[in-house]
This record gives structure tokens, sequence and C-alpha cells, in this order.
């Protein structure tokens, strides 16, 4: 696994910038913030491919139980049992290395997200950790390993494939990641200072694209919690089953406001004052005391479809992210 040495020089690279299209007149303070303060951080998956789609003749034999036409079907088989724990265990650990992922990060580009360039040492320590995790649950895995192909033999009879099975199971499962600064190459500048100028401007307009998007997802992450948290207090008709304030409802908002800090990609002001609202809303309050005090569960409600007209508001005049016209092609 590619984890570097916890530092940020020793684990950034750095790539050319693509020719891209035309741009319209950005902010160069927030485009040049991001390029100096954030890096691209990328995350590539390898998993162990449980199923697999039927052969031919297998197809054709399942159409034949069905009056069917084989064309018309489509079959697969599970090659392991996924609800055994040592897979389970593993599985598990590869969600939680998607999840720290997006957790520090903002997207960017295609696979591509952002990350505070000063985050990269803690990131570094939470992913060594992960991969301490993983190596563990694969050892696991591998000493259950034969007895669930033989249980995989059994229960697929005729399906079963032996070539369906990688010899060892470890080598199935890995993750790696790396940082990367995007740079317009200096030699450019040395062929065409003209070019080296526009292109440096049009990746400043990638930058900035990010930075809106990321203010668009943050605001309809919280309108979602906030709405959510409103629509847990409203009363309910006679006969039906109260509504349920769980720990959650907050427990998240939290979640949220604590990464909306720490990833500090906004330079929305109204955005950020919502945001401080929220959380003077939620502050020294659990759900025991919304369920039961009267005065604190009023106090939410009002708070929270106050929160919620601003955002709504807010959302609808916020700028929308301009598309180049290579995302056209």
């Amino acid at each position: 696994m590619n984890v570097g040495t916890g530092t940020a020089e020793a684990n950034v690279n750095t790539l050319p910038v693509p020719i891209v299209g035309q741009r319209s007149k950005l902010d160069d303070d927030l485009s040049a913030r991001l390029q100096t303060e954030y890096v691209i951080c990328k995350v590539s998956t390898t998993r162990f491919g449980v199923t697999k789609a039927l052969g031919e003749q297998a197809v054709i034999r399942a159409a034949e139980l069905f009056d069917a036409e084989s064309k018309s079907i489509k079959a697969s088989k599970r090659l392991l049992d996924t609800q055994h724990p040592a897979y389970k265990k593993v599985t598990t650990v590869m969600s939680r290395v998607k999840g720290l992922h997006t957790a520090m990060t903002i997207k960017f580009e295609n696979n591509e997200r952002l990350m505070k360039a000063e985050a990269i040492p803690q990131f570094a320590e939470a992913m060594q950790s992960l991969q301490n995790d993983l190596d563990e649950a694969l050892r696991e895995l591998d000493a259950e390993y034969q007895q669930m192909r033989v249980t995989a033999r059994e229960d697929l009879g005729d399906l079963f494939d032996s070539r369906d099975y990688p010899s060892e199971i470890n080598s199935a499962f890995e993750f790696n990641w790396s940082t990367y600064v995007f740079k317009v190459p200096e030699s450019i500048k040395l062929l065409s200072p003209d070019l080296y100028n526009e292109q440096c401007r049009r990746l400043a307009q990638r930058f900035e694209d990010a930075a809106v998007a990321a203010e668009e997802a943050m605001a309809a992450e919280l309108q979602e919690l906030i709405g959510h948290i409103f629509e847990r207090l409203q009363p309910v008709a006679d006969g039906e089953k109260p509504k349920q304030f769980r720990e959650s409802s907050l427990t998240n908002m939290q979640d949220f406001l604590q990464r909306f800090r720490q990833l500090g990609i906004t330079g929305n002001d109204t955005l950020t004052t919502v945001v401080d609202q929220a959380e003077l809303m939620i502050r020294g309050i659990d759900a025991k005391d919304v369920r039961g005090d009267v005065v604190i569960r009023q106090s939410l409600k009002e708070r929270s479809e106050a929160l919620q007209e601003q955002i709504d508001g807010m959302l609808v005049a916020m700028p929308k992210r301009k598309i180049r016209t290579e995302e056209l092609e």
C-alpha cells in the first residue's frame, strides 16, 4: 500500500494539466487558495468479484426450465457466502476505506477528490490503521477460505468451477492511495507565455468549479439534515404512531458540522452563517431533552423551521457550476 512517509512533501506528485476549453471570469483569490492549500487525493480499491455470469450452456439450461428464450435471460452465480463473518469483516474494512476518503475530501473531477494538504499526515495514519485492520481480516478469511470453497462446491453443484477462485484470497482485496498537485508545466511557459497564462487561468477555473460544487453539496446535505430534524418534531394526527426523535438526528448533524469545519473549502458567507446557526441550534441538547422537555422541543422546532427557510432560499440563489466545453463532448 502506498502510504508515503506521512508528510505532504514525500507523498505529493505533480501532474501536467490537459488543455481545456474556454472559461468565464473567476474568483482568482478563491482559486489560488484551493491550488495552494489543497491536493488531489485518489484512492483505488481491488475486491474479489464474488458473483460471475453463468456460461452460455448454463443459461440455456436455465431458460429451458422456464420455457424461455436464453437471449432474454441473464443469470449469475455467487462464488462465496458473503454473509460469512470472515468475509464480512474484510468488506467492512473496505467500506471504511471509502468512508474515510469521502469524509476527508470533497469531489473534484471524475474519481478525484480534494483534500487539505495539512490533513495528509492524519489521512496517512488513518489509512495505515485501516491497512492493519485489513491485514488481520484477510488472515482470518484465509483461514476459512478452503472450507468456504468446499461449501461453494456443495451449493453450486455443476456450476462450480475451480478456475473462478484464486489460489490465495489475500491478493484479491487491497487498496492504495496517492496525492497529487495539479500544475501547468513550466515548459509551456518557455514555449508560449500566452498559452501558459491561459492554461493557468483555466486551471483556476477548474478549482473554482470544484468549490461551487462543494458548496452546493454541503448546502444540500445541511438542508436534508435540518429537514429531518424538523420533520421529526411535527405533530401527528389522532391515531397515528408518534414520531421518534432519535439521537442520530443530532449526531448526524454534529458529524456534518465537524466535517464542514475540517474541509474549510467554502467561501460562501451565507452558508457559513447558516452552519453557525445550526451549530447553536443543537448545542447542549440531546435526544432525551427533546423528547422530554416541551419547551426545548418547541424551540428546536421553530429554529429548524427558520433555518430550513433560510437554506431553501440560499440554494435557489447559489451560483451554479459553469459547464466547460469539454464536458459536453
